[in-house]
């Protein structure tokens, strides 16, 4: 077993969380990693966003806030030009945010839309959870939603993303609000999972896991080399 100590997203953030990487199956020419979650807040607030699109002239259609402790579970819808300000103040005041690629998507959608001062946003990013992204760090590889909740056993979301841009063009805002809440949940229950199984892809290859580093804060930790070939 290899393991390193990490901060929440490779950001800084004061979330205490410990990544342990163990060989934990091969199936279909795919290892899972497991982690083990640490985060020493009793309330998360997970958020997900909806978009027209991923170039800069998009905008945002639909957000979603979900934290089942403090009753928290709404969201907004942005085709009329909805104010912003609840669902922003959600994300100042809650103790821990947790999302999926929000480090890299959401939170900079969210920035870009409504025009917000880096200082609020970098606030975000240092309370943030983000499976993702923190793997992302870690292995250099990425994975979808859908990926991560079939390694662990939870059923997949019920459309893509792809969809609910045309749910938005179609104008159908209660079914769009409907995906957007799901997605959100789904977050918060795969993240507030003790142990989490990383799916990662490593076809017939030998991996070398030596001085893995944070690049952000020079964090390293050195590791035994790895033969998949004889798993």
């Amino acid at each position: 077993m290899h393991s390193c100590g990490i901060l929440s997203s490779c950001h800084g953030t004061a979330i205490g969380c410990s990544l342990s990487t163990c060989w934990l199956k091969k199936e279909r020419n795919s290892i899972c990693y497991t982690c083990n979650f640490k985060i020493h807040h009793d309330n998360m607030l997970a958020f997900d966003i909806e978009t027209t699109g991923l170039s800069d002239h998009d905008k945002i259609t639909a957000a979603s806030v979900y934290d089942p402790k403090k009753n928290i579970h709404e969201t907004f819808l942005f085709h009329e030009n909805k104010d912003p300000s609840k669902f922003l103040a959600y994300l100042d005041e809650a103790d821990v945010l947790c999302a999926f690629n929000g480090a890299r998507f959401d939170i900079p959608f969210i920035q870009k839309q409504w025009n917000l001062p880096t200082i609020q946003v970098q606030g975000w990013i240092l309370k943030l959870v983000d499976i993702y992204d923190m793997c992302f760090h870690v292995f250099k590889r990425g994975f979808s939603l859908n990926q991560l909740l079939l390694a662990n056993n939870i059923d997949c979301k019920t459309g893509t993303g792809k969809e609910a841009i045309d749910l938005a063009l179609n104008q159908k805002w209660k079914e769009l609000a409907d995906y957007c809440m799901q997605d959100t949940i789904k977050t918060y229950t795969v993240t507030n999972m003790t142990y989490i199984e990383i799916p990662l892809l490593f076809a017939n290859e030998r991996v070398f896991m030596r001085n893995l580093e944070f690049c952000k804060h020079g964090i390293k930790s050195a590791s035994d080399q790895i033969d998949l070939q004889n798993m």
